[in-house]
């Protein structure tokens, strides 16, 4: 087999050298491992801590794919003999599932996540779960079991969280596609700091049996790529119904997407047709340095798409401030709905963790949620009017949508670049100016792409789109036009 150049492979590509008979499964893992040990390992490398365990299965998986493609010169699904990396909170037969703890550093589960046995019933390869804070619970990389991860753009600078070895490997191309986990932004954070395509779908849409949910009813797992439509086809693959997960009955709501998948309808439609929402009140302050270098970036990326027929209307959200105080169900959701995974599975719980110091000194949420948050929503004295607020809040932002008469709400994902980590403060982890929390608190579906690069520092920026429950396809469809025209992403240089 000729050597394989692994710089910004897509699914597409892979697939179409397995027909050409360039290369193979087993080539292909083979090929990442080396690349992995490379950038993750040596000492003379960058060592992105990225990954927590590498599957020792993989080379065996590609294997028999490869077998069964030359007997009958098929593919078994949409995502055959593709490469792919899992975060860590996503149980998975056979291999250490440690959610980013210490506390769970020899747990191997015994049966397969839902999603994981959807990936192999497509044809995926579980290539390495990847590092993840400590159970999720913090905007930065930092995880008792792994230490932090790095920046392929800037190895000093964060990943963001909390699927940061996710957005890190995809990012440095360490692996085709990746999985991570979203409650109030940890796969669109990641994915915005490492220039990739991260999405958030309607919750229910993809099922979270055997998956770490930090916030019940608001987590969910969805695909970080380099490309929209990448994306769209882990989506195909990983969307619905799930008898173990009672929420991913929406899919009955939600029907088949558009043309059968939700790649059908990509490119369809022209950008000039668009008309988008921008929320300005999400945008960064320009008189701090940072933030108005990603406001720069934005408003260009903005400005290519009125050049291009784009219709953008600016959008003003009642109330936006208060709702997004008003509706957040961390403190009274998030202890019960850890612990509620967290003791039939590792038999312990989040106040025990806690007192023996079981997390990393930076993390400020373990502490707070343990010490502050309810053992039972229902115990929280104004959850009924948090759930209460959710609903007008939901309301009162499809109102604002349909007056201006758009299809999408936009913004940028985060209001900074990744922070170094000497700039990470106790401050910083407790309220980082991302704006992933908007779409987090109404459960409405976003999806963050690249859009660009600040200049001092060269970092990366990524616009997210919002759409109404169930627009997932609209969304996927918006950010292919917007990634096609912008051509925000480029490879690190390791």
């Amino acid at each position: 087999m000729p050597s394989i150049d692994l710089e910004e492979l897509t699914v597409d590509g892979v697939h179409q050298s397995y027909m050409q008979g360039r290369y193979n499964a087993e080539a292909l893992v083979a090929a990442y491992q080396q690349r992995i040990q490379r950038l993750e390992h040596r000492d003379d490398g960058p060592c992105l801590n990225s990954i927590l365990s590498l599957n020792p299965e993989a080379l065996a998986d590609a294997k028999k794919l490869d077998d069964g493609f030359k007997t009958d010169g098929k593919f078994v699904g949409p995502l055959h003999g593709i490469p792919i990396m899992v975060k860590d909170d996503v149980l998975t037969k056979g291999l250490h599932t440690t959610f980013g703890s210490m506390v769970a550093k020899s747990f191997v589960a015994k049966e397969d996540a839902t999603v994981i046995r959807r990936l192999r019933d497509a044809g995926a390869i579980i290539l390495a779960k990847t590092s993840m804070p400590d159970f999720g619970s913090d905007y930065f990389s930092t995880s008792s079991m792994n230490g932090h991860v790095r920046n392929p753009y800037d190895l000093d600078r964060d990943t963001g969280g909390s699927s940061s070895g996710t957005g890190a490997a995809v990012a440095a191309n360490l692996t085709v596609i990746g999985l991570g986990g979203d409650t109030g932004g940890s796969i669109r954070i990641p994915a915005a700091l490492c220039n990739l395509v991260g999405v958030k779908p309607t919750v229910g849409l993809i099922s979270a049996a055997g998956c770490l949910t930090l916030v019940a009813g608001q987590s969910t797992l969805g695909p970080i790529c380099r490309s929209v439509k990448d994306a769209a086809i882990v989506m195909d693959a990983l969307v619905g119904f799930d008898e173990a997960d009672i929420r991913t009955g929406i899919n009955q709501q939600a029907g088949a997407p558009v043309g059968g998948s939700y790649t059908a309808q990509l490119g369809v439609q022209d950008i000039s047709t668009m008309r988008l929402g921008v929320v300005r009140s999400l945008f960064g302050d320009d008189r701090v340095k940072e933030q108005e270098a990603v406001n720069g970036v934005t408003n260009a990326a903005l400005a290519e798409l009125r050049a291009a027929g784009c219709k953008l209307v600016d959008v003003e959200i009642p109330s936006l401030e208060n709702y997004l105080q008003s509706t957040s169900l961390f403190l009274s959701r998030a202890k019960a709905d850890l612990n509620a995974f967290i003791t039939p599975t590792l038999g312990t719980n989040l106040n025990e963790i806690v007192e023996k110091g079981n997390y990393p000194k930076g993390n400020v949420m373990m502490p707070h949620v343990a010490a502050n948050g309810a053992a039972s929503p229902y115990e929280w004295p104004s959850y009924a009017e948090q759930v209460d607020q959710r609903e007008n809040f939901q309301l009162g932002v499809m109102s604002a949508m349909s007056t201006a008469n758009v299809s999408a709400l936009i913004f940028p994902t985060t209001k900074v670049p990744a922070p170094r980590y000497a700039d990470i403060d106790m401050k910083m982890r407790a309220n980082f100016p991302a704006n992933t929390g908007f779409a987090s608190s109404l459960r409405f579906p976003a999806i963050t792409v690249p859009i660009g690069f600040t200049v001092t520092p060269t970092m990366p920026v990524g616009l997210e789109i919002v759409g109404v429950p169930l627009s997932d396809q609209l969304l996927l469809n918006i950010s292919y036009a917007i990634e096609n025209l912008v051509k925000g992403r480029r490879a690190p240089k390791l």
